[in-house]
Protein backbone atom coordinates (compact mmCIF):
# COMPACT_ATOMS: atom_id res chain seq x y z
CA UNK A 1 0.00 0.00 0.00
CA UNK A 2 2.91 2.62 0.73
CA UNK A 3 4.45 1.86 -2.36
CA UNK A 4 1.76 2.60 -4.36
CA UNK A 5 0.87 6.18 -2.57
CA UNK A 6 4.30 6.36 -2.51
CA UNK A 7 4.29 6.33 -6.76
CA UNK A 8 1.15 8.12 -7.22
CA UNK A 9 2.60 11.41 -5.22
CA UNK A 10 5.77 11.67 -6.90
CA UNK A 11 4.56 10.76 -10.61
CA UNK A 12 1.92 13.26 -9.46
CA UNK A 13 4.77 15.57 -8.93
CA UNK A 14 6.34 15.82 -12.14
CA UNK A 15 5.90 19.30 -13.43
CA UNK A 16 3.88 19.86 -16.75
CA UNK A 17 5.39 21.44 -19.85
CA UNK A 18 2.63 21.80 -21.75
CA UNK A 19 -1.16 21.99 -20.99
CA UNK A 20 -3.32 19.12 -22.30
CA UNK A 21 -5.82 21.38 -23.01
CA UNK A 22 -3.99 22.36 -25.82
CA UNK A 23 -4.46 18.81 -27.50
CA UNK A 24 -7.66 16.81 -28.61
CA UNK A 25 -8.95 14.08 -26.71
CA UNK A 26 -8.14 11.45 -29.50
CA UNK A 27 -4.70 13.01 -29.24
CA UNK A 28 -4.69 12.39 -25.21
CA UNK A 29 -5.92 9.13 -25.75
CA UNK A 30 -3.48 8.20 -28.47
CA UNK A 31 -0.72 8.83 -25.84
CA UNK A 32 -1.95 7.08 -22.82
CA UNK A 33 -2.29 3.63 -24.82
CA UNK A 34 0.89 3.97 -26.61
CA UNK A 35 2.59 4.74 -23.10
CA UNK A 36 0.43 1.79 -21.28
CA UNK A 37 1.41 -0.46 -24.26
CA UNK A 38 5.18 0.60 -24.72
CA UNK A 39 6.12 -0.04 -20.46
CA UNK A 40 6.06 -3.02 -18.60
CA UNK A 41 4.22 -4.27 -15.79
CA UNK A 42 6.83 -5.73 -13.05
CA UNK A 43 4.03 -7.78 -11.46
CA UNK A 44 4.00 -9.69 -14.45
CA UNK A 45 5.61 -11.79 -17.16
CA UNK A 46 6.15 -8.61 -19.24
CA UNK A 47 2.99 -7.87 -19.97
CA UNK A 48 2.39 -4.55 -20.99
CA UNK A 49 0.92 -1.79 -18.00
CA UNK A 50 -2.17 -1.82 -21.04
CA UNK A 51 -3.29 -5.22 -19.82
CA UNK A 52 -1.54 -6.01 -16.26
CA UNK A 53 -4.47 -6.37 -14.32
CA UNK A 54 -2.81 -6.41 -10.67
CA UNK A 55 -3.05 -3.08 -8.40
CA UNK A 56 0.34 -1.81 -9.16
CA UNK A 57 -1.01 -1.90 -13.20
CA UNK A 58 -3.84 0.11 -12.57
CA UNK A 59 -2.56 2.63 -10.44
CA UNK A 60 -0.06 3.24 -13.05
CA UNK A 61 -2.52 3.55 -15.58
CA UNK A 62 -4.71 6.29 -13.75
CA UNK A 63 -1.38 7.76 -12.86
CA UNK A 64 -0.50 8.16 -16.78
CA UNK A 65 -4.05 9.29 -17.59
CA UNK A 66 -3.34 12.12 -14.66
CA UNK A 67 0.25 13.02 -15.92
CA UNK A 68 -0.58 13.29 -19.83
CA UNK A 69 -3.94 15.33 -18.94
CA UNK A 70 -1.48 17.31 -16.55
CA UNK A 71 0.46 17.96 -19.79
CA UNK A 72 3.77 15.90 -18.95
CA UNK A 73 5.43 14.78 -22.09
CA UNK A 74 5.80 11.29 -23.11
CA UNK A 75 9.39 11.73 -22.45
CA UNK A 76 9.10 12.98 -19.02
CA UNK A 77 6.97 10.06 -17.90
CA UNK A 78 8.90 7.35 -19.12
CA UNK A 79 11.87 9.28 -17.93
CA UNK A 80 10.15 9.13 -14.04
CA UNK A 81 9.35 4.93 -14.49
CA UNK A 82 12.61 4.76 -15.83
CA UNK A 83 14.57 6.07 -12.80
CA UNK A 84 12.15 4.95 -10.31
CA UNK A 85 11.84 1.25 -12.10
CA UNK A 86 14.72 0.78 -14.43
CA UNK A 87 14.45 -2.17 -17.55
CA UNK A 88 11.81 -3.71 -15.60
CA UNK A 89 9.57 -1.55 -16.58
CA UNK A 90 11.23 0.07 -19.37
CA UNK A 91 12.24 -1.38 -22.42
CA UNK A 92 16.06 -0.44 -23.41
CA UNK A 93 14.68 0.60 -26.29
CA UNK A 94 12.19 3.11 -25.23
CA UNK A 95 14.57 4.09 -22.86
CA UNK A 96 17.13 4.73 -25.38
CA UNK A 97 14.72 6.51 -27.44
CA UNK A 98 13.82 9.78 -24.89
CA UNK A 99 17.66 9.93 -24.95
CA UNK A 100 18.05 10.89 -28.24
Amino acid sequence: MLRTLTLACTALSLTPIAHAEDATEAEITARIEYLSQSMHCPDTDNLPIAECDTSWGELTRTTIDALVRAGNSDADIIGYYQTRYGSEVVPEALAESIAE
